[in-house]
């Protein structure tokens, strides 16, 4: 059970961390060009 509790927390990181990469890069990009 923490197994799978610890892999779901872990994909949410990821899913978050790949939102932070894609989406704030563009975001900055047509903010400041």
């Amino acid at each position: 059970m923490a197994r799978q509790l610890m892999h779901y927390f872990v994909g949410r990181l990821e899913n978050l961390w790949y939102a932070m990469t894609t989406y704030l890069p563009n975001a900055f990009r047509i903010e400041f060009s």
